[in-house]
Formats: C-alpha cells, structure tokens, sequence
C-alpha cells in the first residue's frame, strides 16, 4: 500500500521521535494558576479570573466512564452520573435541583454532566457567595452519593428516552470505533450502554460500581471565576480529603498504534447533507510541556492551514469535486482516547465522493513532493496567530484546564501564546513542514472516511480495493507544485467617500449611543461591559420571506447560502478566506419569517474588517454563480429533509394558516420548496438587501470615541440609502386544526404542541411569554422527566414575528408506549396553571433565569446585537429587550395561562403516537 512502513516502530520512530532543533518553551500554565494534588491524589486547578464577575465554573473531572464497566455493567457509568443529581449525604430529594434553580442553571440533558467512555465530569456555575456549597456537591458526588430503588427506576426509563434519541449517532460511532480500534474495546462500551442490562441491573450493582471505581487519583477538581484562590484551595483540602484512594491507574492505557490503513465507510449519517470524505491519522498524545512535541504540533497546524487553502482554491474550479475544506489536530474530536485526530474533511460537490477523495489524497501527495512556499508559511503563521483569543471568560478557563488535565494540553495566558508561536515560527522552515509531511504521510495509522446521508442518492461507493487503487494512481501520477495566483490582498481596493455623523444621542442607563448619519442611516452601539467582549454586528430590517411575491419564497431560502458562497465584488470566498485569514471575524447573512439581515462578530482589533465585510456586502453585486446557487438548494434542501421537528412544526403552520407555499414540510414533495433560478435569487437579493436605508444597524462591545466615530462615518455614512418606509406585512388568519398524526421518525415517538397566543405582539406580552416558557419548561421537566422518566429532552421555543404573532412551541422525545400518559402529564400542568397561580419561590427562579440569560448575552455577540437590533425594529425601542422582573408576577402569568391555555389556540402533531389529545379537557378549568 504505497510508501507505508514495514513496521508500526519504524514509523512511530519517524514521527514521533525525530530530532528538532530545541525551542525555549514558556511554562505551560500561568502565572496566577494554583495547582495542587491532595494525599489521597486528588488533583486541583484554581484559576482566579473576572470575566465575568459574580460568577465560578467548577468542574469534577473522574476518569472513570464506560471503558471501566464489566459485560454484566454496560451503561452503569452513565446511570451512576444520572444518579448523582437525585440525591447526596448533603443534598437530600429534590435539593440537588432546588441549588441548580437557584444559580438559573437549567438541568436536564448534558446542561451539568456528562459521561464518556474514559471520564464523567460534572459541571457547575455559580456565584462566588455559594462557592462553599457548590464545592460541598461536588465532593458529594466523588465519594458520597445516596441511592433510592424508586429513583433508580425513573432514570432508567430517562437513560432509555436519551438512548432511544441518540440511537442513530451511537450506531455510526460504535461502527466507526470498530474500524479504528479492531482490537480494543470502545465500539462494545459505548458509554449509553446497553438497554436490557439497564432496564435490570440492581441497584445494589450501581453502587458497587461507584466504590470500585471513584477512587480520589483519578479525579481533579477544576475552578476558574471569581473567587479568592487560596480561599478555594483551602475548601477543597476541607471537603476533598477524605475521597477514599485506590490502586487504579490514574488514566486508562492508550491503545497502541494500528500497522495499517482502515476505511470508514457509513451511508446513515443523518447530520450530512452533502457526501463527506476524510484522510485522517491517529496519532500517539504529546504533553505540550515537551518543547519538540509542542513544535511539532504548531507545525502539523501550519500544515492543516496551508493545505486547507490549497483544497479551497482547488474547489473553485468548475470541474472540482470538492466544495468545502477543514483540517483538524485535536483531542477529542471523533476519538474516545487520548490520542490526536490529525486530518483533513472535504465536502464532495454533487456527492462525488471518489473524485473529492482522490483529489484530496493528491493534494496531500503533492505537499509531500514539493513542500511548501515561504509565501504560504508565512501566510499560515499570520492565520495561526489570528486563532489566538485576546481574553478568556470563566467558561473559556474552565475548558483550558479541563483540556490540561485530560490531555497535557497547555494553559498560558492568552498575551503569552504570540511569543510562543514567534518562537515556534522563527524555529519553523519551510523544508521542515516537507519533512513533518513525509513522516506523517508515512504513519500507517490512518483512517479514511467516507460518509454520506439516507438522503443522499449516490452510486458513487468506496472500498477498500478502490481505495488500494487510488493510493498507487496517484502516487504513480506525475504532479507539478502548486502556483499560487495573488491578484488581491485587502477587501476594499478603495476606501469609500466618508459620510458624516450629524448628531449623537447618548443613554448613561443603557451605556448605548445613537448615531444619526449623513445618509440618513441611524447607528446604536453599546459600550463594552468588560475587556474581554468582542464585538457583536446586526444589519437587520423588518421584511423576511413574507416581504415578497409568493414565487420568490424558494430563492428567499436559499439566498443566505448563496450570499455566502458566490462571493463580493468579484472575489470568491476563497478569496475572501485569505484576505481575511489574520482576521477574527465573520459576517452572516440570514432572511426570516419577517426580518432579513446580516449578523457577525469580531475581536475588537478587527472591528474594521468586520465594518468592511458589511459594506461590500451591501453595495456590491455578488457574481452570478451558477454553481454556488446549484449547492446552495441542495444543501438548504438536504437540511430540511433531515429535520423532521420542523418538518411537523410547519406541518401545523400550513394548516393552521392555510399557507401550503410559505412552511416547507416533508408531507409533499420538498423540492419545490427550493426551486430557485440564478435571476430570481438575484432579485431576493436586490428586494431584500437592495437599499441600507431600511436596515437598523448595532454594534455592541465598542466605546464612544472617536475610533468609533471613524469607522461609522468610513463604513456606515458612506453607503448609499434611501428613505425607506417600512414593509406593510399582515397577520395571518388562523384555521382550527386536528392533531396531525405522521408515520415513522428516525428516533422513536415524538409529540408538538403549538400555541397561538390571542395577544398584541408587543414587548410586554412578549417577556411574558419568555416567563411562561421558563415556568413551563420547569413544570414539564419535573413531570415528563423526574417523576416519571418518560422523556430524556425536551425542547420549548417562544417566538415572535409579524404573521404569526406570539406561538408558543415545545415539544418532546418518547416510547410510543408512553405517549399517552407523557400528554396526560402536560395536559395536566396546562391545566394546573389555568387553575392556580404559580409559587413565589416558581416565580423568584423565573427572575434569576432571565437575569442570567440577560447577562450571559453579552458572552455571545451576535445574539447579544441581534437583541438590541429585534427589539428596536419589532418595538421602536432597543432598551425594550430588557425584561421589567417587576411585571412578572404570579398573577401576571396566572392571567396569562387563563386565556392562552384554551383548546382553541393549539395545533398538535406527533409521529408514531397512536392517541390522539383530548384538548377539549382545558375547555371547563378556570
């Protein structure tokens, strides 16, 4: 098989072990980092950190997951960590929940834990006034876990509902595993397990488990916040010293390298909506403390970069198989261990899986022979430097350190890391990525993917004979370098003429300015409420796909994707790619129900671009690219044909509305949905994005100054607008509509429930409703979940547009067996909160809720932008995405669930449940 080696040492030999030139390597945690290891060999980090303040992330990482069950215990691991949030020595029933309520920690789902096949963590955000408390119930779950037979009972059917959801996704890992470890057992210890052991096993095993295998030396204790650190420090000496320690390995072994090359090759992934090749190594972990192992890994990414760019420039060839390209040199990614996944992913174009493969194979040959140029080094260098984030949240922390302890991986400051990578850069020629090239193609742990979805129709299959053919085609091929064709190296050959800025309305209670520009486009921008905000873009105007003529409504689809992929002012997004590769920033186009715009996000050094970016967005025509619009349908088709939630949710918004043109939905054939020709695409275009004049622009994380001031009148003053009144969109008339009954679904039972809330769609109702859906969610949980354990997940969505007004959405994942008594559960909370007014203590949860999802905003900019902006179109005031707590009440939600809870205002469809919802049960309570 080509240039592989005679023997797994000789290779490992090659890439892990050839000499470097010594590099000086910074220390790999910071300065500020207490670390520490306890008598029973409990290992701590302690991170002290103010972004944000008020607030801790905690993590107990335990390497123990599925890999450390008998054939007797499979899924026990997993049913431990369920187990863990029912009760502990110091949390009785119910308190474990009451402390995540309390902190607005949802719970349910992977919210607070998780368990894999080498490790469970359990995860914690809290203030720094209940530090202490939060410490207590992670030192709870190390080694003081209290079980009940009855709360056993219900996790079990809670495992079963997540099993039953995840089926598919366990189905394709299991079958990958088996591929990449034939001679290990991770595809046999998928960590969901197995359902008839955990319909069975007794609890008196699922305890025997727990003191077999939490022992103190395989656990850490992770704190970043803020926080006094040797106040910590000292906690966790107090509450963490009597773990009991065992003789278990700290970590499990790692599998030792395959001699030979393996195809994945799964038809059933149904996340893909294009065919996806891949060209992958599995290569030995490196401690980054090591300063050759660390070169070399800033090397294999300067690889990764320069030969993504080289597939993105190959995909704009007419005759190319490949649309999209990704590089990956990380843990943790598609592998259960602690090894790295080195590699390259393309998407294939028309699903031509072979042709994408052996072109990706090619390229990856080519950089062997011919190396790489001093242009693209450096090029890649100043790519890799761009990655670096300049700050880092309490989140961002906690993930870093988890990363250390897992995988040696290293923890500096942000600031540190561009002397590091200088180091590492100026230690880097071009030859010596030749080199690493060579030895990593030479590695003979290699695994090649091929993927594609249920829904993709293709002949064009791969084996491992033809797999064998094409490594020895193309290493026989004659190849020459690549050339590398610069013709434009910034976004604007010209800056525009400069507009003015005419007045500025400054808020000191919102930290907001108002800018009115010559053009007669107003600007909001909002200070920054930390150093480490970057800056958050919307562009959004009222109008969407109900704007326009009913024939326009597939190219209103797909025009997001197609604005992304025909590209700006005669460049191809390849093009832009580059010029922006030391950039951190990105701009999205996206179109509605009834708003349409574009979002994006920056670090604040490159506001600039970002500003950019919207300019030529805006002015310049995209090219007519046939090609760009051909992928774009079949993507926005293929998306929607995998999505079966909104498949039924706009079922029911067809019926309800009489609007068979405006809901896609896979009761009649999709394809029409997304029939768009290039000249209509391009008239979407010009109706939707036409005039900047109609759009409400805010910019979020930057200081009114006169930085500021510059690039609103560069970038914002100078684009051409006009007057522009806003769209005239009515609401739509609804129609009754009976429970819309489907066939099969990929994961079992699923149950809708749409409300049609008879209210004006008006700020306050709108808070309203976000209370509602919090109070309902909680109520749902605790009585499809906890109590009875008939659903795993459970998804509720409050939405606001101009046709439809207020709705109301939740739906949920079942045993068909169980759907009839999942609706009696919600049936019943409908009922209750039509009855009697939620508690106080409901309504003061309800409160912290939205004031930390209020606050962690800012943490996320694009929705953080996109608030300010939805809220000053939708209310004519961008202050109004604030809620007034004052207004939300016990009775104010009592009132509301009166009227809003009546059988009228609902549509309900399921697949694979055979009752059908008596909603004329809400007709009589009061």
């Amino acid at each position: 098989m080509g240039n592989f080696c005679a023997t797994v040492f000789l290779c490992l030999a090659s890439v892990v072990g050839y000499a470097q030139t010594q590099v000086k390597i910074l220390p790999v945690l910071a300065p500020d980092i207490i670390q520490g290891q306890l008598n029973n060999g409990l290992r701590y980090f302690i991170k002290p950190n103010q972004q944000p303040s008020n607030k801790v992330e905690m993590r107990l990482v335990v390497n123990v997951g599925s890999m450390s069950e008998k054939d007797d215990e499979l899924g026990v691991a997993h049913l431990l960590e369920h187990m863990a949030f029912r009760r502990t020595k110091n949390f009785k029933a119910g308190q474990v929940k009451s402390f995540l309520d309390s902190h607005g920690m949802r719970w349910g789902g992977d919210s607070n834990a998780f368990t894999s096949h080498e490790n469970t963590v359990y995860i914690l955000s809290v203030s720094p006034d209940d530090a202490a408390q939060a410490l207590q119930l992670l030192a709870d779950w190390a080694y003081q876990i209290e079980f009940d037979e009855n709360e056993l009972n219900t996790e079990r059917e809670v495992v079963l509902n997540e099993e039953r959801i995840r089926r598919s996704d366990h189905a394709i890992y299991q079958s990958i595993y088996k591929t990449i470890y034939p001679n290990q057992n991770y595809a046999n210890r998928m960590p969901i397990g197995d359902s008839k052991i955990i319909k069975s096993i007794p609890l008196e095993k699922v305890n025997a488990f727990y003191q077999r295998e939490y022992q103190a030396q395989k656990m850490a204790i992770l704190v970043s916040g803020d926080i006094n650190p040797r106040q910590i420090e000292t906690q966790i000496k107090k509450n963490f010293n009597a773990v009991p320690a065992g003789n278990h390995a700290v970590n499990y072994p790692s599998p030792a390298a395959t001699d030979q090359l393996r195809l994945v090759n799964e038809n059933e992934v149904q996340s893909l909506s294009q065919a996806r090749v891949g060209w992958n190594w599995v290569l030995p972990s490196d401690s980054m403390s090591d300063a050759d192992a660390a070169l070399r890994d800033y090397q294999r990414e300067l690889i990764g970069i320069i030969l993504q760019r080289r597939l993105s420039n190959l995909a704009q060839n007419q005759d190319s198989a490949l649309s999209d390209a990704i590089w990956l040199n990380s843990h943790g990614t598609d592998l259960p261990t602690r090894q790295i996944q080195y590699g390259f992913f393309v998407n294939a174009k028309n699903n031509r899986s072979q042709e994408a493969l052996r072109q990706l194979y090619r390229e990856i040959v080519r950089a062997k022979q011919f190396g790489f140029s001093a242009e693209e080094l450096n090029s890649a260098f100043e790519t890799r430097k761009a990655m670096i984030g300049t700050n880092w949240d309490n989140l961002a922390w906690a993930n870093q350190l988890f990363m250390h302890y897992r995988f040696a991986e290293s923890v500096r400051n942000p600031a540190d890391y561009p002397t590091q990578h200088q180091r590492f850069f100026d230690a880097t020629q071009a030859a010596d990525l030749q080199k690493l090239m060579t030895d990593i193609l030479a590695y003979p742990d290699q695994v090649v993917y091929a993927l594609k979805s249920t829904r993709v129709q293709s002949e064009d299959h791969i084996n491992r004979l033809w797999l064998k053919d094409l490594i020895a085609e193309v290493q026989a091929e004659t190849l020459t370098p690549v050339t590398t064709n610069t013709t434009r190296n910034q976004l604007l050959g010209t800056l525009p003429t400069k507009g003015k800025i005419i007045r500025s309305i400054e808020d000191d209670a919102n930290k907001s300015t108002l800018w009115q520009l010559s053009n007669g486009i107003e600007v909001l921008t909002i200070a920054p409420q930390s150093t480490t905000e970057n800056i958050g873009f919307a562009a959004q105007a009222l109008g969407g796909i109900t704007a326009l003529s009913a024939d326009l409504y597939p190219a209103a689809r797909i025009l997001p994707e197609y604005l992304l992929r025909a590209g700006l002012d005669g460049m191809h997004p390849n093009d832009i790619e580059r010029i922006m590769s030391n950039k951190q920033t990105k701009l999205l186009p996206f179109v509605g129900v009834d708003t349409h715009g574009f979002s994006g996000v920056s670090i604040p050094k490159d506001i600039e671009a970002l500003l950019q970016l919207n300019y030529l967005a805006l002015t310049t025509a995209s090219d007519d690219n046939a090609e760009a619009a051909n992928v774009s349908r079949e993507l926005a088709l293929q998306n929607m044909a995998k999505n079966d939630e909104l498949s039924l949710a706009n079922t029911l918004n067809q019926l309800r509305y009489q609007t068979p043109d405006l809901f896609p939905s896979n009761r009649k054939m999709l394809s029409p949905f997304y029939e768009a020709s290039l000249a209509q695409l391009k008239t979407a275009k010009q109706q939707l994005y036409g005039n900047p004049g109609a759009f409400r622009f805010v910019i979020t994380g930057v200081a009114n100054d006169k930085n500021t001031e510059a690039l609103l009148e560069q970038y914002l003053a100078s684009l051409p607008s006009q007057k522009s009144n806003l769209p005239q969109i009515s609401t739509l008339p609804q129609v009754p509509v009976k429970e819309v009954q489907l066939g099969w679904a990929n994961t079992g039972a699923y149950r809708h429930w749409q409300a049609y809330l008879p209210v004006k769609a008006n700020a306050e109702n709108e808070w309203q409703l976000t209370a509602m859906a919090d109070l309902l969610h909680q109520r749902l949980l605790d009585g499809l979940r906890e109590k009875t354990g008939n659903i795993y997940w459970l998804s509720l969505v409050p939405n606001r547009n101009t046709p439809q007004g207020l709705t109301l959405g939740f739906a949920y994942r079942t045993d068909a067996a169980h759907c009839e008594q999942s609706s009696k559960t919600v049936l019943n909370e409908l009922i209750k909160l039509r009855q009697t007014a939620p508690s106080t203590t409901e309504v003061s949860a309800i409160h912290d809720r939205l004031r930390k999802s209020n606050a962690e905003r800012v943490n996320m900019p694009i929705l953080y932008a996109l608030s300010y902006a939805t809220a000053w179109l939708r209310n004519g005031n961008a202050s109004s995405n604030q809620p007034d707590l004052s207004q939300i009440t016990a009775q104010s939600l009592h009132s509301a669930a009166q009227i809003w809870f009546q059988p009228q205002h609902w549509a309900i469809g399921n697949y694979m449940c055979d009752d059908v919802v008596d909603l004329q049960q809400l007709v009589s309570t009061q």
